[in-house]
């Protein structure tokens, strides 16, 4: 299971990200609309799949009304904290992981203990469960959508086969991953992996190394020391001084999707659902596997940074009650897990729902995520995620293009990130 040390602090700070958010409100169970007054609910995500689970929703349901709004994922938490600050946010919302624990800890949330209670919904039937992450100070705030998702390899089998090199296994340390790069790196027919690795994959990678992110009582950075640097120096040495990556924004050239160009011989992508998959490997005509990310070759150790996105109502929500219909409907009825699974593994009574999926490709990447989910671990950056992230992915950069030395930016980083842990 997760690392309860990393999703069950008791000494975060709990500030919001610098803005005048509300304070938690009482349960609004007094200013619900009437079951048979005609409601409209406002729901947002970043998921474009999203829209056609709210018109089925839409479908068969005449006396609640759901309207779907789609927020591009960049800028989504941000765009939803200035609406709860403003008064205008949507009623219900999927919530992205990075943003999760310290909103949850400030309370903009609607508490969802007593709907749960009073509609007799069995938690225990969750894989991933929602106390897990969802639960502070013994209130629940809302339900994790689907199962912790985190960043993977995967590989064409083709080019590895081309080049006489073996495949990755599950063994891989990171310079396994470095002696096969510089075999297949062949551009521009041939490309060994883009660069930088994605935020979660430097996270693991720190993790792995014996590092970590914020300290658990939440009040230092810890990106400035020996083993987080030495992580990241590894992850900018395969760019700078191995040569074996694209140029950072390069992969663009190869479309959307660059691993399905067929000149990627490795990319580093969330643990994919079929419809995911069909994309990166162009309906299978590409021949891929996948395997966990690489391991630091000093400690051998799998940690791996995860990310769990949850569903959630906003406390200043006029609609709960028909908000927490949708939810409750969009997580446990057979309408909404068997429209998901063809998308995601679902997080709710998943092994039912996977006796649909057909067996070979498709059900082995759908139980990909739970297959993976024991070593996953979410990451707090504390009360500001974004600004932290924003502040370790300047430095980064900066070390990237040899402006500074690692432990130079890190410590950089850290300096800006203590102040925001000092001030929440």
């Amino acid at each position: 299971m997760l690392d309860t040390r990393i999703t069950r602090r008791t000494a975060l700070k709990t500030a919001g990200a610098g803005l005048a958010l509300p304070a938690l409100a009482a349960p609004a169970f007094g200013r619900r609309a009437a079951a048979q007054e005609a409601t409209t609910v406002r729901f947002a995500s970043w998921l474009g799949a999203a829209e056609g689970l709210v018109q089925l929703w839409n479908d068969s349901h005449d006396e609640i009304t759901v309207t779907f709004e789609e927020i591009p994922f960049d800028n989504y938490a941000d765009k939803l904290l200035i609406d709860m600050a403003s008064g205008t946010a949507p009623d219900a919302f999927h919530w992205p992981s990075p943003w999760w624990l310290p909103m949850m800890r400030r309370g903009v949330f609607q508490p969802i203990n007593e709907l749960i209670t009073r509609d007799g919904i069995d938690l225990a039937k969750f894989v991933f469960p929602p106390t897990r992450l969802a639960e502070f100070e013994g209130s629940l705030y809302g339900l994790p959508y689907a199962l912790p998702t985190t960043r993977i390899l995967i590989y064409n089998k083709r080019l590895f086969r081309e080049a006489g090199v073996e495949e990755p296994t599950e063994e891989w340390t990171w310079d396994d991953l470095a002696a096969a790069a510089e075999t297949l790196h062949d551009p521009p027919n041939v490309y060994a992996m883009p660069f930088p690795p994605h935020q979660l994959n430097l996270e693991s990678m720190i993790l792995s190394n014996g590092g970590g992110i914020v300290s658990e009582d939440g009040t230092q950075c810890l990106l400035d020391a020996p083993e987080a640097v030495e992580a990241i120096e590894v992850a900018i040495g395969w760019y700078r001084d191995l040569g074996v990556t694209m140029e950072p924004g390069q992969e663009d050239a190869l479309g959307d999707e660059p691993f399905a160009s067929d000149k990627l011989a490795m990319a580093f992508i969330s643990i994919p659902g079929w419809q995911s998959w069909q994309r990166y490997t162009r309906e299978g005509q590409i021949e891929a596997g996948v395997v966990m990310f690489p391991v630091s070759p000093e400690t051998k150790v799998r940690r791996t940074s995860a990310e769990a996105h949850m569903i959630a109502i906003a406390n200043t929500s006029e609609n709960v009650d028909a908000a927490w219909e949708f939810i409750k409907w969009s997580q446990t009825s057979d309408e909404a897990m068997t429209y998901w699974i063809d998308f995601y593994p679902v997080n709710y009574d998943l092994d039912r729902y996977l006796q649909a999926v057909p067996e070979g490709p498709q059900r082995e990447v759908t139980s990909l995520r739970r297959k993976y989910m024991d070593t996953m671990e979410v990451q707090y950056w504390g009360p500001n995620t974004t600004e932290a992230q924003r502040f370790f992915r300047a430095e980064f950069d900066l070390a990237m293009l040899g402006e500074k030395p690692v432990a130079e930016a890190m410590a950089a980083a850290c300096e800006e990130i203590d102040g925001l842990l000092a001030g929440g």
